[in-house]
C-alpha cells in the first residue's frame, strides 16, 4: 500500500461503516470493505486531501468541486461528535452513510448505459442486497456511486478486497 495511507482512519472507518451501514453484520461488513477500497484509492484515508492530479476533487471520495454533490457533503452537518475522531472524517462519513442509505440522495448513478442498472435506485437496492459479496459490493460502489472517470478502477478497487479482508476478519468474506 501507499505510505500516504492513514491506517488510524481507514480503521475507524471500516468499523464505522461496519456497524452502521445495516442490521445485518455479515453484510454490512462486506459493504464496508467495498466503501473502504474506494476511500483508499481516492483519499489514503484523508478527509481533507485534494485530487493527486491536480483537478477539483477533495474529501474521502473526491467529490468534484463546483458539483451538486460536493456542494451537499460540503453543506452536511453531523449531530454529534465523536471524542478521538476527526470532526471532519467523521462528518464525511456520515454523508457517505446516509447517501448510500437514501437511493434519492443524489449520490447514487445509473452506471451508465453497460452498467446493467435503468435507474440509480436499482443500483442501491442492488449494494444493499444482503447476498452480494465483498468485491461485487465494490464493484457496484465504484461503478454507480463514486464514479471515476478510468473504467478500469472497477476492478482494481475489487482486487483490493481480499487483501482489505486479511487486514479485518477472515470469517466474513463468503
Amino acid at each position: 500500500f501507499d505510505t500516504r495511507v492513514n491506517w488510524d482512519n481507514i480503521k475507524w472507518l471500516q468499523k464505522f461503516f461496519h456497524e452502521n451501514l445495516m442490521e445485518d453484520k455479515d453484510a454490512a461488513y462486506n459493504k464496508s470493505l467495498g466503501i473502504i477500497s474506494n476511500i483508499l484509492k481516492e483519499s489514503f484515508g484523508e478527509p481533507t486531501t485534494k485530487q493527486h492530479s491536480g483537478g477539483p476533487g477533495y474529501g474521502l471520495l473526491q467529490w468534484t468541486k463546483g458539483k451538486d454533490r460536493y456542494k451537499k457533503m460540503m453543506e452536511y452537518k453531523t449531530d454529534s461528535i465523536i471524542q478521538g475522531v476527526d470532526p471532519e472524517l467523521q462528518r464525511q462519513a456520515e454523508f457517505i452513510l446516509n447517501s448510500i442509505k437514501d437511493p434519492n440522495s443524489g449520490g447514487w448513478h445509473d452506471g451508465g448505459s453497460r452498467s446493467g442498472y435503468i435507474k440509480a435506485k436499482d443500483a442501491q437496492k442492488d449494494f444493499m442486497n444482503p447476498s452480494n459479496r465483498a468485491t461485487k459490493s465494490s464493484e457496484i460502489f465504484t461503478r454507480t456511486f463514486v464514479r471515476p472517470r478510468d473504467k478500469s478502477e472497477v476492478k482494481k478497487r475489487g482486487e483490493l478486497i481480499p487483501l482489505l479482508d486479511s487486514l479485518y476478519n477472515n470469517k466474513y468474506m463468503k
